[in-house]
């Protein structure tokens, strides 16, 4: 990943995307958020498809569609149908509150 120096005087990384030919596109994160990202990568973000490639998980396509429902000013409900394995979710939420710390920016005044 390639370093940069955002205006807001965190270090950045180019976080890249895309599989099956797409071009790829870097986009500015904080060294936090790529921890995060890469947190949940290791515990399932993504699955390997029948042609080999890298596809974010099924489970998880309805999780970012009920994202984008509250971001669209709807409501869902969430329930926990089965307990996490207690370390990697504290391990995930803790570097989400970091990436979330981290994209903090003062208002202007």
């Amino acid at each position: 990943m390639a370093e940069n120096r955002s205006g807001f005087g965190e270090r950045t990384e180019a976080w890249f995307q895309g599989d099956r030919g797409a071009t790829l596109q870097p986009i500015e994160v904080t060294g936090a958020t790529v921890a995060w990202l890469q947190a949940m990568e290791a515990n399932g973000l993504f699955v390997t498809d029948s042609l080999g490639d890298r596809t974010l998980a099924p489970k998880l396509r309805e999780v970012l569609r009920a994202l984008h429902t509250v971001l669209a000013k709807g409501e869902v409900r969430i329930s926990i149908d089965m307990p996490p394995d207690d370390a990697a979710k504290r391990d995930m939420d803790k570097k989400l509150d970091a990436a979330i710390a981290s994209l903090a920016v003062p208002a202007p005044r």
